[in-house]
Parts: C-alpha cells; sequence; structure tokens
C-alpha cells in the first residue's frame, strides 16, 4: 500500500506540466483557427473599454472566457500569457474538483485518484486546451463545478449550495453554450433526491430560476448574436441522421468523413495520443465494479453528463475530437474506479511498476501530439512570414487559414478574410483596392466548397479579373489580382492542381 501512495507525486506533474511545456517551448497560447483570436480581441476589447468608460465591443461568442481572461489582464497586463493563464488554472481545478468529488464519496483520497488525474492530464487534447487561449477549459472546469455543489446538495439540502450550482452552470453556459447540458445531471441530482413531486418542481424552478438570473448579464449578447447560440449550425443542423451519415455539407464547406459521428465520438477520447484504449478498458473496469456493488451519486451524475454530451454531438454536423473534450472527465471518474478495483494487482511489486511505466507512454503519445499542434501552428506562421516578405507593404491580402496569422503577428498588414463574401461583395472589394494579393490553398478551397461560396466568388473573381501567379509554397497559391478597369482583359480560370 505505501507503493500505492507514492502515486502521490504524479498530481503535482499534472498541474504543473501545462506550465512546464509553455515555459519549455515559448508557445504562446494561439492556434490559427478563429476562435482563438476571437477570445483574445475579446478580452482585449473588454480591457480597453474598462480603461477608457468607452464602448465595450463584444465578440462573436459568449462572454465568460474573454471575462476572466480581461481579469488576469488587469492584473498581468495585456498579453497572450494573462489569457493563457486562464486555461491553466482552469486545467488545475478541473483536477481539484475530482479530487473533491473522490473525497466526497470515498472520505479517503486513493492513490489510484492521482494515477487517473495524471493520465487525464498528459492526454493530447487536454494539454492542447490546457495551454490555449481557448474557451474549451474553462467550460468543463465550470461545469464540473456545477456537479460538485449539486452532490453536496444532495447531502445536505442547503439552498446555498444549489444556488452554487446555478451559478457555476450559468457561467458554464456563458463561456460555451454547449455546456447548458451539464442541466442534464444537475436536474436529475434535483429530481432524484426530492421526495414529494411538489418539492421537485420547487427546486427544480429554484435552479433553472437562479441559472437565468445568473446568465442575464450575458442574455442581451447572446440575443444580439443568435447565430452564435440558438441559430448555431449545431441546433439548425442537429439530426439523427447525423448519427451514421458519411457525406454533408457544414458551415466549413462540404464534410466527407470515414467514421460516422456515432462511431467518431465514441471513440475519440480513446485514441493512442489521449485517453488510450487502455484507458478505455480501465474505464469499463470501473463501470463494471460500479454495477456489481452499486453506482454511487456522483457516478450517476457523471454517467448522465457523458451520455448527455455523446448523444449530442453524435447529431451535430461538424467532426473535431476538441469538441468531445467534456466527456474526457467522466471517463477519468471511471478509470480512477477500475484502478481502485485492480488495487489487488497493482499492490505487488510488479503491478505498481506498471502504472509509472504505463504513463510515461500514455504521457509521451500525448505530449508528441501537443508537440506536432504547436509544430503546425509554428509553420503556418513561419510560412506567413515569408509571404509577408514577398506582397507590398501596402497591399490588401485576401487569405483564409492564414487571416488570423497576419492579423495577431504581423498586424501593420491590411488583411480580409474570404469567408462571408459573396461574389459582388468580393467584386467590390477588388474595385475599392484595385489589387488584390490571393493567399489559398485553392485545391482545399474547389474541393470543400465545391458548388458554394466561397469557392464560387473565388472562381468568378479570377475569371472576371486578370491575375498572375506569383509563386507556389507547399500547397498555397500567392496570386496578385487586378481590377478588371486597371489592367488589360481577364484571364481564363487557373487550375488548383
Amino acid at each position: 500500500m505505501e507503493r500505492v501512495r507514492s502515486l502521490r507525486w504524479l498530481f503535482p506533474l499534472a498541474v504543473l506540466l501545462p506550465i512546464l511545456l509553455v515555459a519549455v517551448s515559448g508557445y504562446d497560447g494561439m492556434e490559427f483557427n478563429g476562435d482563438a483570436y476571437r477570445y483574445y480581441e475579446s478580452a482585449t476589447n473588454l480591457v480597453n473599454g474598462w480603461h477608457s468608460g468607452g464602448a465595450i465591443v463584444t465578440g462573436f461568442w459568449p462572454l465568460g472566457y474573454p471575462l476572466i481572461a480581461a481579469l488576469f489582464m488587469l492584473i498581468a497586463g495585456i498579453g497572450f500569457p494573462a489569457a493563457q493563464a486562464v486555461s491553466f488554472a482552469t486545467a488545475f481545478l478541473v483536477l481539484l474538483f475530482i479530487g473533491k468529488l473522490h473525497r466526497k464519496e470515498y472520505s479517503v483520497v486513493a492513490p489510484e485518484l492521482f494515477a487517473g488525474s495524471a493520465l487525464l492530464a498528459v492526454s493530447g487534447y487536454w494539454l492542447r486546451y490546457s495551454t490555449t487561449i481557448m474557451s474549451d477549459m474553462a467550460a468543463v472546469c465550470w461545469s464540473l463545478g456545477a456537479i460538485y455543489f449539486i452532490r453536496r446538495w444532495s447531502d445536505t439540502y442547503a439552498w446555498r449550495f444549489l444556488v452554487i450550482a446555478a451559478f457555476f452552470t450559468a457561467f458554464s453556459i456563458a463561456t460555451r453554450y454547449v455546456s447548458g447540458l451539464v442541466l442534464l445531471p444537475l436536474s436529475y441530482c434535483v429530481i432524484r433526491y426530492s421526495t414529494t413531486a411538489r418539492l421537485r418542481a420547487f427546486r427544480l424552478f429554484g435552479l433553472f430560476g437562479c441559472v437565468l438570473l445568473f446568465f442575464l448579464p450575458q442574455l442581451p449578447f447572446s440575443l444580439r448574436m443568435p447565430e452564435a447560440s440558438v441559430q448555431h449550425p449545431w441546433l439548425s443542423q442537429w439530426s439523427f441522421l447525423n448519427f451514421l451519415a458519411a457525406d454533408r455539407t457544414t458551415i466549413d464547406g462540404h464534410l466527407q468523413v470515414s467514421w460516422p459521428n456515432l462511431l467518431y465520438y465514441t471513440l475519440a477520447p480513446f485514441r493512442w495520443s489521449e485517453l488510450t484504449p487502455v484507458g478505455g478498458l480501465l474505464a469499463l473496469v470501473g463501470c463494471w465494479q460500479r454495477f456489481r456493488h452499486g453506482f454511487s451519486r456522483t457516478d450517476a451524475l457523471m454517467g448522465i453528463w457523458y451520455v448527455g454530451v455523446w448523444l449530442f454531438l453524435c447529431g451535430i454536423p461538424i467532426q473535431n475530437p476538441r469538441f468531445a473534450l467534456p466527456m474526457y472527465v467522466p471517463i477519468a471518474w471511471m478509470m480512477i474506479a477500475g484502478l481502485m478495483a485492480l488495487r489487488p494487482l497493482l499492490t505487488r511489486k510488479a503491478g505498481i511498476a506498471v502504472i509509472p511505466i504505463y504513463i510515461g507512454i500514455a504521457g509521451w503519445l500525448g505530449l508528441h501530439k501537443w508537440a506536432g499542434f504547436v509544430g503546425e501552428k509554428d509553420r503556418m506562421l513561419s510560412e506567413a512570414r515569408y509571404f509577408d516578405q514577398r506582397i507590398p507593404l501596402q497591399a490588401r491580402i485576401l487569405s483564409w487559414d492564414y487571416f488570423e496569422a497576419f492579423h495577431i503577428y504581423l498586424p501593420a498588414r491590411k488583411v480580409s478574410t474570404i469567408h462571408g463574401l459573396n461574389r459582388q461583395q468580393l467584386q467590390e472589394l477588388l474595385d475599392r483596392e484595385g489589387e488584390l494579393y490571393l493567399l489559398f490553398d485553392e485545391a482545399r478551397l474547389a474541393r470543400a466548397w465545391a458548388g458554394l461560396e466561397p469557392a464560387l466568388a473565388y472562381q468568378d473573381l479570377l475569371l472576371r479579373n486578370p491575375s498572375e501567379l506569383l509563386e507556389r509554397q507547399g500547397r498555397y497559391s500567392l496570386r496578385r489580382c487586378t481590377a478588371t478597369g486597371r489592367s488589360g482583359a481577364p484571364n481564363s480560370l487557373p487550375s488548383p492542381d
């Protein structure tokens, strides 16, 4: 047993790992998918608005994450590290909430908690969103906080815990709207542990009323931007058909998938770079052990949270392993239960050696995944700077993949994204500027957006106006497109190959 207790060193390692990675690599927390930049810009707008006393310009997504990032910036100054620290802090709080729930159920801190927490902390996407300026980790943190306080409420029925759980729920929704799914386990807990129908209705009304009350500061911004919430394609295009569909059209273009959503989101957390197939087996052992001996209250809350998120993701029109991040916590919870069930084997001399070795292998795979992500971001930034040297300083650049790279790291540049522009708007932009420098992966643009904007707008622009291929770098082409009235006649449409 003392050998198993020696696993306690894994917890501080799990907490400090994201900070150590950033300190060693110099990674600044940005990624070129649009969202990271929007969150950072929204946070800086909040700070500038507070300092100037002027109007506060909000972004596309809800204000929960930018608000916390802005508060960190008021302390540490505007910059990437302050916003990045939100992900550090919330990743730590997730592990802390798991530990507190574990102690709540078992009255002691079992050594297996540290091994399970470490396996969670070293998984690839967990590391990524522990170090990135994104809302994912914060949303998971606030949702888990809501589960922790509703679990405390189920012991004492004290209204203060119900109100605190409602606050965490509202803040998680104001961080990522999809976090509203945490209301499923909370509602179950209120219904399950209320003795009469009248008491259930009263407590549910209190829970949802408090959630709405705490959400009110965000509500005007959400109503002003319905396309980010109630009109978002996740809801408007949600369908049971997406569970098994292999081909669909989304806001990101045509999507052809190898695996349907049902399998994709079931298996995404168990990739070798994530919680690993072995982690999946440990979770199954934990489920079986709990089934035989009875599920605890936290087991039920975690299970309902997992199933709710999983069912919702299976019906959305998009595939991204990042969306499965909230499912990692219930899986890790059951992995801890599986390790506890295997304690008789793990307390042997050979068995205890297996745990650090397994965590080391899983950690190496997770770090490899994280390093690949950071390397891709660095590659794109290097290529953006390469193209920057080949474009006149006053020219307008039109791109997609490189929009954030120029906007963040080369702010003096005039850069526009083609996303959201139709043919008329794109032609008007060219007529206004006189010439545009087009930087695109043309093959991908034609393939992903075949028959749709913005591919049609791009093709129409090149057909109606003369263009010159300046350079190809990897998959990307750099073209100069001149308004028809300024130079010669239009060219024929170039091949994207």
